[in-house]
């Protein structure tokens, strides 16, 4: 059968395969009958099965998967390993390196990216098409190519480059594009005699940057005078050897950021008497802005328009590795808008003084502090010993749970109390969410899921958000034993049939609320659970990405345990000797176990020092460092102009690197008073401007989009859906049916009893918008489940609309009374407030406009503050 598929074309599934690597859909026999099944499997380039020693090198225990979205799993742990470049190699007798040019016969050219290891050792050939366009090395790396070593060397020639008359020297000063456009620190006279001052200077400035905020920088004057003493040298930074491409020619104009008199006299203060003190010459001037400070030389002797030069060229011998020609020529173009404005402000004047506020209004630039970095530092400590430790001045720690059904759930702790502690975490939680994880379209709020029980969530000065992991304390041997003590007796209890089934689960959770347990924080959601299963067996089980596996004690033998609860575990040796774990510690990443794992944990209500007494982070005292400062600006940077002007450095300050490129400031939350307000209005008003806001909302969508984000992992739902306002769960035939009611839309899921699942998204119009999404599992495919026997998934648009309509268009279930008993309802109210009761009068209306009224009415009476125990305990309401 598989020969069979080697003679057809082969059906991969990537497209555009980065390595020598792919993953085949080919179908396979189940039985003599050939009754076939779909299977991706993880192959070469050829088509050939990876063998299992190629599967173990990377931690891989098998090459056929029943699902796709297992299969891409697989390739990607495989790709990841394979992703180190190999910089230079000899292919077929060329040598090659990385951003060398190759030729074929056609006169097509490519770029050399390296040497990529694939699944069978070999390393092969990795380029990148020459384009006229500006491509990002994101897209380059897109349209990336393998090329195969056989015949090479007849098929391809290697490009010689050089600028003619101008020497290459290897290791040589490089220029990144973030230097352009920096803002560099001042140096003072008193400075000079200092030992290490290049380097203390530099540290000074920094850690003065991690005090601003955006309101103190906003605050400063912005001084401008002509800069009569340029000069024309080469590019040389620190101690490499100097690059003849780039002229390093200081400033046109000495552009002076002074803070105001408060901020200078904080900034002073909070070096007094350290080795970074200011001198007594220091008026608030911190440091200056580049402009004009470099030009470039091309293939003759002489300043050249850098947008003439070819990018690979650039990418070689001016920019550092981690940038590209695009990020340099853009920089350069922005560099130039910037020195035309202050070209045209300055006119014929030698100085003038701005505030910040009519300097960025004029020019249309602004000054802006990067996030910095943050790193690990050499020892745990406290997060009191941090240099901030606050989310606008409030301590605020997340606390991520696992609920009974495997949920993973979040709380949190903080020092502040009642409407003001709600409005902390409502706002902490919109920021995180607007605050994207650098490299991937996730956020911080979903990153802070991932990192273990107590997160502290940290705001800099400047506006950064940092995560602090929290590592706590064994529970000890004390808090262990009682642990076990309850574990044997609830697991007698369950042996000889005294504890009803859905106590056993409900006891489980809160067993598992009693201690936290910690694993390898690089493996993704990773759980490790001790629990009495409904047999009386006590069963640790641990459920990660890539294994899912459990040791018992049997109820059996449970009595051996009577006389040493501590005996217990032997349960965590028993689950390291297990043959799937010793499989799965072959990967990258290992799985240790023992009562160790077993942390301790506090209440929600925990007074937050003990919090803080009893939990360590790992996190460098700095929080962020390395801070930079740049000019950005909104205008279009379309079209480069022509940058041939001088450049070069101001006196004492031309040899400052920084290297760090802009990072994005984090987004301030979204003002949502008038959305909630709407909710306050009657369902006549209320319901019309919520279709108006819902439909205008999701129209920015497409529905490529919108299923993607209402299929998130975790199920919450992104900002534009807004506040969440009900979630109502249905036992339905074949399984149960869940609607979240948002502000401005509603996801309906159909989870099946089987495993599979459906959801849509609809407006407050009732349209359904972007694609519903079917994701059905092998055995619901097998017999037609979920869909009354179908078993052609080609479903149409009406089919999948009559089955949501099924399970979901009917009204809230109501007594036999109806509109004529709504007197008789309503007397049998609980006591209300007179702004609820006022809201219970639309509730006849409600009744006659059936569904949509009825939906409008539910979602609002939650919002106007009914709990849901006074929902429930009235069955009229």
């Amino acid at each position: 059968e598989y020969q069979d598929q080697q003679d057809k074309k082969l059906d991969f599934v990537i497209s555009k395969p980065k390595s020598n690597l792919n993953i085949l859909k080919r179908e396979a026999p189940t039985s003599e009958e050939g009754e076939k099944i779909v299977l991706y499997t993880l192959t070469d380039l050829e088509g050939n099965q990876l063998s299992s020693n190629e599967l173990k090198m990377f931690g891989i225990e098998k090459a056929d998967y029943l699902k796709i979205d297992e299969a891409r799993a697989a390739y990607n742990t495989i790709l990841k390993q394979q992703s180190a470049l190999q910089e230079s190699l000899s292919y077929d007798g060329i040598d090659l390196k990385y951003l060398d040019e190759i030729e074929n016969s056609e006169g097509q050219r490519y770029t050399v990216l390296g040497g990529v290891p694939s699944a069978n050792g070999k390393i092969l050939l990795k380029v990148t098409p020459v384009t006229e366009e500006n491509k990002t090395k994101e897209e380059r790396e897109n349209d990336s190519v393998i090329l195969e070593e056989k015949d090479f060397n007849k098929l391809y020639t290697k490009v010689e480059q050089s600028f003619k008359g101008i020497t290459f020297t290897e290791n040589m000063s490089k220029l990144d594009p973030a230097q352009v456009s920096q803002v560099y620190p001042k140096f003072f006279s008193e400075d000079y005699n200092k030992e290490n001052n290049k380097e203390l200077v530099n540290q000074r400035f920094a850690r003065t940057l991690e005090m601003l905020t955006p309101e103190q920088l906003s605050s400063a004057t912005i001084i401008i005078t002509r800069n009569n003493r340029r000069t024309n040298k080469k590019l040389k930074l620190n101690n490499n050897p100097e690059n003849s491409f780039v002229n390093d020619n200081g400033d046109k104009y000495s552009i002076s950021i002074l803070l105001d008199p408060a901020t200078t006299t904080i900034v002073k203060n909070a070096f007094k008497d350290t080795v970074y003190e200011y001198p007594k010459s220091f008026r608030g001037d911190i440091g200056f802005i580049k402009n004009d400070f470099y030009s470039f030389n091309g293939v003759k002797k002489g300043k050249i328009d850098i947008s003439t030069i070819e990018n690979s060229k650039i990418e070689r011998y001016i920019t550092p590795e981690y940038s590209t020609a695009i990020d340099l020529k853009n920089a350069v173009i922005k560099d130039r808008k910037f020195v035309s404005a202050i070209d045209k402000l300055m006119g014929d004047s030698n100085s003038l003084n701005f505030s910040y506020a009519n300097f960025s209004k004029t020019t249309e630039f602004t000054i802006e502090i990067s996030n910095g970095k943050f790193q690990q530092g050499k020892e745990k400590i406290s997060l009191k010993d941090l240099d901030y430790n606050t989310f606008d001045g409030n301590i605020v720690i997340m606390v991520n749970t696992k609920q009974q059904d495997g949920v993973l759930g979040k709380s949190y702790i903080t020092n502040a109390e009642g409407a003001e502690e709600l409005a902390l975490i409502k706002n902490v939680e919109s920021q995180l969410k607007k605050d994207l994880t650098s490299g991937t379209e996730s956020n911080k709020f979903n990153e802070a899921r991932t990192l273990g029980r107590y997160v502290a969530i940290i705001k800099s000065p400047s506006g950064a958000i940092t995560l602090a992991q929290l590592s706590q304390d064994f529970i000890g041997e004390d808090a262990l034993t009682n642990l076990y003590t309850d574990l044997l007796e609830q697991a007698n209890k369950v042996k000889e049939d005294k504890v009803e089934k859905k106590d056993v689960y409900s006891w489980n959770a809160l067993f598992n609320s009693k201690f936290y347990t910690a694993l390898n924080p690089n493996i993704k959601s990773s759980f490790l659970d001790l629990n009495v299963d409904l047999q009386g067996n006590i069963v640790l089980s641990l459920s990660a990405e890539g294994i899912s596996v459990e040791e018992k004690i049997l109820a059996a033998d449970l009595a051996e345990y009577a006389n040493d609860v501590n005996k217990i575990s032997e349960l965590f040796e028993k689950l390291n000797n297990n043959e799937k774990v010793i499989e799965f510690n072959k990967g990258p990443y290992k799985l240790n176990f023992s009562e160790k794992n077993l942390l301790e944990v506090f209440p929600l209500d925990a007074n937050i020092d003990e919090v803080l007494d009893k939990t360590k982070t790992d996190l460098d005292k700095r929080v962020r460092f390395n801070h930079k400062i740049y000019v950005d600006t909104t205008q279009e940077l379309s079209s480069p102009e022509t940058l041939t002007s001088i450049s070069v450095d101001n006196p004492k300050a031309d040899d400052y690197s920084n290297t760090e490129v802009k990072e994005e400031d984090v987004v301030t939350n979204e003002d949502t008073q008038s959305k909630l307000a709407k909710l306050e209005l009657a369902p006549q008003t209320s319901e019309v401007l919520n279709i108006e806001d819902s439909v205008a909302i999701i129209n920015e969508y497409s529905n490529s989009e919108i299923a993607k984000i209402v299929r998130n992992s975790n199920n919450e739902a992104e900002d534009f859906l807004g506040r969440l306002i009900s979630k109502t769960t249905e036992e339905v035939e074949g399984g149960r049916a869940e609607q979240e009611v948002y502000e401005n839309g509603t996801i309906q899921r159909i989870f099946s009893n089987d495993g599979s699942n459906v959801q849509r998204l609809i407006d407050n119009s009732g349209k359904v918008r972007g694609i519903p999404l079917i994701n059905l599992t092998m055995d619901a495919k097998e017999a037609g489940l979920l869909f009354d026997g179908k078993k052609d998934f080609s479903l149409s648009e009406k089919q999948i609309t009559e089955f949501f309509n099924s399970k979901f268009n009917k009204p809230i279930q109501q007594t036999s009374e109806s509109v004529e008993n709504i007197e008789e309802a309503q007397a049998s109210l609980p006591e209300v407030s007179e702004e609820k009761a006022e809201h219970l009068d639309l509730f006849e209306a409600a009744l006659q406009d059936k569904y949509p009224a009825i939906t409008e009415f539910y979602n609002s009476i939650f919002a106007l503050g009914f709990t849901s125990e006074e929902v429930l305990n009235n069955q009229d309401l």
